[in-house]
């Protein structure tokens, strides 16, 4: 945001300082930009050894995995990382100058932007979750009280800020996020073998005692 952007200025400590800036950049510039190359690479060598289902669900999942990765990450940069800057920078502001060493701007903000974005992902774990059978759609719903407090501890993670008001602000898209891994849940449920089979052997047995 441009207030908190006008509310500090970045300083060298020490003569390395700009030129490490200058390659972590560089360096996670390079991995976003590759990052589709190497997906779609992998991608390639592992599709032909796949049935038709198996290859759907794959490709939905790494689809689902960027499109959330990359909404998570802009949400990150464009809303919390303003708030956060904001509260941050404006502890003591009066008696004490916000100069910030560009390695530590550069790791703060990285790590907010990344941990946004894994956080993001929650509704494609559910649903991995429940393609493998571990969990079911009810399950999660019943769980809501406890995903609650789950996903305040992930936003709390997240944001490296004490302040409840940022916290908040990536805690509710998360809730979101959760109701809406219990509908890919409901969508992709599938039974493990072992459920399966038990349940069988329990048709069976009934068959017979009939």
């Amino acid at each position: 945001g441009q207030s908190s952007e006008s509310d500090f200025r970045l300083a060298s400590f020490s003569p390395t300082d700009r030129i490490t800036a200058i390659f972590q950049v560089a360096l996670y510039g390079g991995l976003l930009i590759a990052a589709p190359v190497l997906i779609y690479q992998l991608l390639a060598f592992i599709i032909p050894g796949l049935t038709g289902s198996e290859r759907r669900i794959l490709i939905f999942g790494v689809f689902g995995c960027l499109v959330f990765l990359v909404g998570g990450m802009a949400f990150a940069y464009f809303i919390v990382l303003e708030r956060a800057l904001s509260f941050l920078l404006g502890v003591a502001s009066d008696t004490v100058d916000n100069v910030i060493g560009i390695k530590e701007y550069i790791g703060f903000v990285t790590r907010i932007i990344l941990w946004v974005g894994f956080s993001f992902q929650l509704p494609m774990v559910l649903a991995l979750a429940a393609r493998i059978g571990l969990v079911t759609a009810g399950q999660l719903l019943r769980f809501w009280r406890y995903a609650i407090v789950i996903v305040f501890v992930i936003a709390a993670i997240a944001t490296p800020t004490p302040d409840p008001q940022t916290q908040a602000i990536v805690a509710f898209p998360l809730l979101i996020l959760y109701f809406l891994g219990v509908l890919f849940a409901k969508i992709f449920y599938q039974p493990r073998a072992g459920t399966v089979a038990a349940n069988t052997d329990v048709q069976l047995g009934d068959d017979s005692t009939s």
